[in-house]
């Protein structure tokens, strides 16, 4: 916001390894003691929305009586809030682009030597931080190509000792305060930072409300396949640059894959399962299948549900005894999210555990309109993820109709369900009469009651889909139709794949099947139809080398049968159509250009010049040199 009377000092802190904060002007300085001051906090890092909780947001109230309210970056976010004039209390950039210049241009910013506010509220910053305050000033002047070099804020990475960290992106982040009473121990190696971790959970085993601490546990935010953290604790420990999936040593120039055996991501790895073996974290895995084809689905994009997810989850178990870690999405349809906590649950736990998740999937059935799936798994160490997830997918797989509650993997037994088909004959009898609606509202109720008294299983799905396409295609068949010719495109393989995914997918893939059938079996029986097609196509190509096979799968029809339907509609066969084109394209080109006759045989599709004049005479009684000095227009030789 634009500069008021009363002005407080607010550090911004960068996530790059540049340099760009500010510090606004707040109203309301002359508040009562006792009055809790409600900061804004516009954050382009941010992965939450709203009031700032946890034992920080507790220590920042106690402390200093003031509350956070974060404001994530989003569409339209900063240009909304720049319009307005009020980008926050305190900024958050995220990175160096052309937002930080605006806001520096319409003077949106707080300028920390104004007033000598640095020097009256910061003596300690700019005593010990000169150079984190020069360069900040240096790239302000920088970005705004000397518009101004005025001191705003300064960045994350500052170092009392430059010459040991001239440069760094990730630090372990680790409760000062507890360190301080364990007597600031050496971390020489991660069995040190091991040791401290167990030591700072004694010293501190619960939170003021009775709440498990955590010795570590993964960040929420970084990516879906959560090696971020990993590679971040790799980057402090090493000194590594992150560099795609691996770690760049910049001193030797080696680059070290997350795979390489005994590399540095692995040994992180196996320093959280220690962690693990130690009791100090524990992981459970929670899968989501949101169901896109019910009727009142809302739209939202994968990240706008990622989000949703991460905070309602975060709020619903902030006071529990495990964290909400991760929240990502694997495709459209589902979802992961990963639960840490520092002890096995008790059983009073699970029952709330259960109760918790229950509410989140009433919530999100309400508000986004869908059917959701949900499989929680068993809590396990970090090495069990992965066996983990292939577990809840089967489970996924053997439970396909069960939607809008909860199921444990360690309570969920796979069903015993038998794929029987009593009323396939029927389908089939309405089939051979065309009755295609009457067929799939026979096959919707058929599904609907397995639905309703036994669990659909992705191997029911797959035997239904056997049946049913091998009733169309032995229907088609018997017509001459070329089944796999006709459902050979893109959106018939994409309903195939996706029939066996549940109740929705399949009736859309037997509607799809059917109606298609159907079509194409009416379509062939009108009159010049399949025909007409075929001479098209002749017309189009009769220069090149056709053969009858290439035309049965242009029309989707068996060979012999394509070839008699064109003879009885046509009054000629294929062979001679494509000839007779032939012949009256040469008259044409005879009669009407000057043409090499030899040139005239290539350009219809004859390579060989004598077949060419013997075929051309067969059909008109004359050679073509012949036929262009008899009706030539003028006379060529």
């Amino acid at each position: 916001m634009r500069k008021l009377f009363s002005k407080k000092l607010l550090s911004v802190l960068l996530a790059s390894s540049m340099v760009i904060g500010s510090a606004s002007a707040l109203t309301g300085c002359g508040s009562k003691k006792n009055e809790v001051i409600k900061l804004n906090v516009y954050s382009q890092l941010a992965n939450f929305s709203g009031k700032q909780i946890g034992w920080s947001a507790d220590i920042l109230k106690k402390k200093f009586n003031v509350e956070l309210n974060i404001i994530p970056e989003g569409d339209g976010v900063f240009e909304t809030r720049m319009t307005s004039g009020n980008l926050g209390d305190i900024v958050v950039w995220g990175a160096d682009n052309d937002k930080y210049p605006l806001a520096v241009k319409n003077n949106l910013l707080f300028g920390w030597e104004d007033d000598n506010v640095l020097d009256e509220y910061g003596p300690y910053i700019k005593k010990n931080m000169p150079d984190a305050l020069k360069k900040n000033k240096e790239l302000t002047k920088t970005i705004t190509n000397g518009a101004s070099d005025k001191l705003y804020g300064f960045g994350a990475n500052v170092a009392l000792n430059s010459k040991d960290h001239e440069s760094f992106f990730y630090t372990w982040d680790t409760r000062w305060d507890l360190y301080k009473k364990l007597g600031y121990p050496k971390i020489k190696n991660l069995q040190d930072y091991h040791k401290m971790l167990k030591n700072m959970q004694k010293l501190c085993p619960s939170d003021d409300s009775g709440n498990k601490v955590y010795a570590v546990s993964l960040w929420p935010d970084w990516d879906d396949a959560m090696v971020m953290y990993v590679k971040a604790m790799a980057t402090a420990y090493y000194g590594y640059d992150e560099l795609a999936l691996g770690l760049y040593d910049p001193t030797n120039g080696k680059y070290h894959d997350a795979l390489e055996e005994n590399g540095p991501y692995l040994e992180m790895l196996k320093w959280f399962n220690d962690l693990y073996q130690d009791g100090l974290i524990y992981f459970k895995l929670i899968c989501f299948y949101m169901d896109h084809k019910a009727e009142e689905t809302q739209k939202w994009d994968p990240s706008t549900i990622e989000f949703v997810m991460q905070n309602v989850l975060t709020e619903l178990f902030h006071s529990f005894y495990a964290r909400v870690d991760t929240v990502f999405c694997e495709n459209e349809c589902r979802y992961w999210v990963v639960l840490s906590t520092d002890k096995m649950p008790e059983e009073g736990e699970k029952i709330r555990e259960k109760d918790l998740l229950n509410h989140f999937v009433q919530w999100m059935t309400d508000h986004v309109h869908s059917y959701f799936w949900c499989g929680a798994g068993n809590w396990s160490g970090f090495s069990e993820v992965t066996a983990q997830a292939d577990d809840l997918r089967k489970m996924r797989e053997s439970s396909l109709s069960v939607w809008n509650e909860v199921i444990y993997l360690y309570e969920f037994q796979p069903s015993g369900t038998v794929y029987k088909n009593p009323e396939l004959d029927t389908w089939k009898t309405l089939l051979a009469e065309e009755e295609v609606e009457a067929v799939i509202a026979s096959i919707r109720s058929y599904l609907e009651t397995v639905r309703k008294n036994e669990m659909i299983t992705r191997q029911f799905l797959v035997s239904l889909r056997t049946d049913v396409t091998q009733m169309v295609y032995v229907w088609l068949s018997e017509m001459g139709i070329y089944a796999n010719a006709l459902f050979s495109d893109k959106e018939s393989e994409n309903y195939m794949l996706g029939a066996v995914n549940g109740f929705n997918e399949m009736m859309e893939y037997v509607e799809n099947l059917m109606r298609k059938a159907v079509g194409y079996k009416l379509y062939i029986t009108k009159e010049d139809s399949v025909a007409d097609q075929i001479c098209t196509y002749i017309d189009s190509h009769f220069r090149e080398e056709i053969h009858r096979d290439e035309l049965a799968e242009l029309v989707y029809l068996n060979t012999d049968y394509m070839s008699r339907m064109f003879k009885k509609e046509k009054g000629v066969s294929i062979s001679n159509y494509i000839l007779q084109k032939r012949v009256d394209e040469a008259k044409k080109l005879l009669c009407g250009s000057s043409l090499p006759i030899n040139t005239v045989s290539l350009h219809i599709g004859y390579s060989n010049f004598s077949y060419f004049t013997k075929m051309f005479k067969e059909n008109t009684g004359l050679t073509p040199l012949e036929y262009r000095r008899k009706f030539g227009e003028e006379t060529y030789v």
